[in-house]
C-alpha cells in the first residue's frame, strides 16, 4: 500500500521563495505538490522521466527490479498506475520483462511510443518497453544483454553492457545509447520506429573487448549517466572517474565519434549530466566535490569548455566556486525547458537545490533548496518528505512541474513550478529574422491575399447556355465568397443595367422572355469590401420572340 503525502493550503504549502516577504511567486519558484512514497515497486527509486505528451511519469526502481508508471494530472500531481517487473521480482506487477534485475535510469522516445530502462546487476541489460498512449501502461518488447549476463534476451548479446546504467534516446528517435560503468563503454543501437525494438550497432570503450573504437589514458572511466543534445549532434556521458565525456553524433546514421574528456574533473565522481535546451551549455553534478559544473558547448564540434561551478556551502570542498546550500553529494541535474532554471539533487544531503540560469551566459545563481530531514542540510529553508538519498530529477515538457526521486524513501516528489516570462533575447517566431526590403513592404498585403484569390464561380453560378431559350427567366443569387466580403453588385443584359444591389446578399431577376432571336449576354460585376472587383458573364441564344 503506497503512502501519499500531500501538502495543500496555506498552512502546509511549501514554497521555495525568491525574495523575502514576496507575495508573488518569482519565475522558477517551486511549490511542493505531493510525495508518493512506498507505492508497489518503488523500492530503490532512481531514474525518472515524463512522457512527451505529459500524461505519464516513469520511475526505474533498482531494488524492486521494476519500472513504475504514474498517471499525471493537469496540475502535475501523480496517481500510481502500476508497474512492470523483472521475472521473479517480489513486486506485485501485472507485467514482466527480462533484463530488469537492477534498472538505474529510464528514457522515453520523442514519439512517446517506447520506454527504455538500463541497469546492471545480474542482467546488465537495456530493456525496450512499448507504451500504450492511452493508458501509459508498459509491455515488453525485448532486451539486449552483456555477453556474460544472466538475462534471457533471446540471443541479443552486446559486448560492452556490464554494469549498464544510463540510457538516452536521440532527438530524432532513430538511436538509443547506453553507458556501462563496468565496461567503461557507450553502446549504440538503432531503433525501430514502429515497434521500438533495438538493434546493436557498435560501442566505444576505454578498453573493453569487442568494441571497435577505444579511448585512451583513462578518458572514459565508469560512466554513470548519458544525455543527448537537443540538436542531435552530440551525446554526453557523466564518467565518474574521468569527467564529462563528449561524443560527436552524425545525425544521418547516428554513429558516435569520441570528441573530448573535460579536463580537471577526475576523480570528481561526475554522475549527472544535462544539456541546455538552446544547445549552448552542458551541466554536470559531482558527488565527490558536492558541486554543479558549467560548460560552454560548441554545437559544431560537441566540445565543451568549463566556465564555472557552484559548490555546497556546508561541505565546502576544496574547489574555487561560489557556494550554495543543498549540494552535498550533488548528482542529478536538469535544465527547465524554457532554459531559465536548473535543478540538482543531492544524494548525501537528501536535498533538491534550485538555481536561476542566465539564458545569455549559462551561469547559475542559487535561489534555495528543499531538504528531506529537519535541519539537514542547514541552509535549506523548507522540509519535504521523500527526498531521502535523492538521485534523479526531471521536468514536465511544459516546464510547469519538477519531479525528484528519493532512493532511500522509495519515493517520487512532485513540485509545481512558476513559469518565467518569454526570453527577451529569443528571436520572435514571426516574422522571419531577415526583414523585408522597404520597397517590398507595400506589396506584402497583396501578396498575402493572392493565394486566396476570389473566383467568379465561388460567388454565383449562371444557368446553362447549351440550348437556345425563348421563355427563360431566372434569378441570380450571389454567395459570400470564402475569405472575402461582398459590397455591391450590378447585373447587365446586353450592356443594360437590370439590377444594382448593395450589401452582402444580392438577388437579381433576369428575364429573357420576348427578346428577339439572337444572342443575349448576361454580365455581372461584383465589388468586394477590400476594393477588388470580380466579373463574370455568359451568352445565351434566344430562339423566338414570344411571351407567355
Amino acid at each position: 500500500m503506497g503512502i501519499l503525502i500531500r501538502t495543500w493550503g496555506c498552512a502546509a504549502l511549501a514554497v521555495l521563495a525568491f525574495g523575502p516577504g514576496s507575495a508573488v511567486a518569482a519565475p522558477g519558484t517551486l511549490t511542493h505538490l505531493q510525495t508518493n512514497a512506498g507505492d508497489v515497486g518503488m523500492a530503490g527509486a532512481r531514474g525518472v522521466v515524463v512522457s512527451p505528451d505529459g500524461k505519464n511519469l516513469y520511475v526505474a526502481a533498482s531494488t524492486a527490479r521494476t519500472v513504475v508508471t504514474y498517471a499525471r494530472a493537469v496540475d502535475g500531481s501523480l496517481t500510481y498506475s502500476g508497474c512492470i517487473r523483472d521475472p521473479g521480482a517480489p513486486a506485485l506487477c501485472t507485467q514482466e520483462a527480462e533484463g530488469l534485475s537492477a534498472p538505474q535510469y529510464v528514457a522515453i522516445s520523442p514519439d512517446g511510443k517506447s520506454v527504455y530502462a538500463a541497469g546492471g546487476g545480474a542482467d546488465s541489460a537495456v530493456v525496450a518497453l512499448s507504451r500504450d498512449a492511452g493508458t501509459g501502461a508498459l509491455s515488453p518488447v525485448g532486451c539486449w544483454r552483456d555477453a556474460e549476463s544472466a538475462a534471457n534476451c533471446a540471443g541479443n548479446n552486446a559486448p560492452a553492457l556490464a554494469g549498464a546504467e544510463g540510457v538516452t534516446v536521440s532527438p530524432d528517435g532513430k538511436n538509443v545509447y547506453v553507458v556501462a560503468q563496468g565496461d567503461s563503454a557507450i553502446s549504440s543501437f538503432t531503433r525501430d520506429p514502429g515497434t521500438g525494438a533495438l538493434t546493436y550497432v557498435s560501442c566505444i570503450s576505454n578498453g573493453a573487448v569487442g568494441c571497435g573504437s577505444t579511448t585512451t589514458g583513462g578518458a572514459f572511466l565508469y560512466p554513470r549517466e548519458v544525455t543527448s543534445a537537443p540538436d542531435g549532434r552530440g551525446v554526453y556521458a557523466a564518467a565518474a572517474n574521468s569527467g564529462v565525456v563528449a561524443f560527436l553524433r552524425n545525425p544521418a546514421d547516428g554513429v558516435l565519434t569520441y570528441a573530448q574528456t573535460s579536463p580537471g574533473l577526475a576523480p570528481a565522481l561526475i554522475v549527472g549530466v544535462a544539456v541546455s535546451p538552446d544547445d549552448g551549455y552542458v551541466y554536470a553534478g559531482s558527488v565527490n566535490r558536492s558541486a554543479v559544473y558549467m560548460f560552454r558547448r560548441d554545437p559544431l564540434t560537441a566540445l565543451v569548455t568549463e566556465i564555472g561551478c557552484v559548490k555546497d556551502a556546508i561541505v565546502n570542498p576544496p574547489v574555487v566556486c561560489p557556494t550554495a546550500s543543498g549540494l552535498q553529494g550533488s548528482e542529478g541535474v536538469v535544465v527547465a525547458p524554457d532554459g531559465a532554471s536548473l535543478y540538482s539533487t543531492a544524494f548525501s544531503g537528501s536535498a533538491l537545490a534550485a538555481f536561476d540560469r542566465s539564458r545569455t551566459t549559462g551561469l547559475l545563481t542559487a535561489t534555495g533548496c528543499f531538504r528531506d530531514l529537519p535541519g539537514v542540510p542547514a541552509g535549506c529553508a523548507t522540509q519535504v518528505n521523500g527526498l531521502g538519498n535523492s538521485r534523479a530529477v526531471t521536468t514536465s515538457p511544459d516546464g510547469r512541474n519538477v519531479y525528484a526521486t528519493g532512493q532511500f524513501d522509495g519515493a517520487v516528489v512532485a513540485f509545481g513550478r512558476e513559469l518565467p516570462p518569454p526570453d527577451p533575447a529569443a528571436p520572435p517566431p514571426a516574422p522571419p529574422a531577415a526583414p523585408a526590403a522597404p520597397a517590398a513592404a507595400p506589396v506584402t498585403p497583396t501578396a498575402a491575399v493572392k493565394p486566396a484569390a476570389v473566383k467568379f464561380s465561388s460567388i454565383t453560378t449562371l444557368p446553362s447556355a447549351k440550348r437556345c431559350v425563348s421563355r427563360r427567366s431566372f434569378r441570380i443569387r450571389l454567395r459570400q465568397p470564402k475569405g472575402a466580403k461582398l459590397s455591391s453588385a450590378a447585373v447587365k443584359v446586353n450592356g443594360k443595367t437590370v439590377a444594382s444591389r448593395k450589401g452582402a446578399r444580392v438577388t437579381a431577376p433576369i428575364d429573357l422572355r420576348g427578346l428577339p432571336k439572337g444572342k443575349v449576354t448576361v454580365s455581372i460585376t461584383v465589388k468586394l469590401a477590400d476594393k477588388r472587383t470580380v466579373r463574370g458573364s455568359r451568352t445565351y441564344r434566344t430562339c423566338a420572340t414570344k411571351r407567355r
